[in-house]
């Protein structure tokens, strides 16, 4: 199966405010391989931006799983 179909799975399996941070990972990934295969590093708008995404994803899951457990 491909990731796509593993990904639209997840979300049938798993409260929306849990997987859909997982989608927001490509950005560092992306800047890994970039350096991995072009030797480009990150300039620190891409550093900044993609800490402010993964710190978004991280707020998300938290403030969702304390939201389900208050219910």
């Amino acid at each position: 199966m491909c990731i796509r179909d593993r990904y639209t799975r997840a979300y049938s399996l798993a409260p929306t405010s849990l997987v859909a941070p997982l989608g927001y990972i490509a950005v560092p990934l992306a800047a890994l391989f970039d350096w991995l295969f072009w030797d480009q590093l990150p300039r620190g708008a891409v550093l900044a931006g993609s800490a402010l995404v993964i710190a978004s994803g991280v707020l998300a899951v938290t403030l969702g799983a304390r939201q389900r457990s208050e219910h």
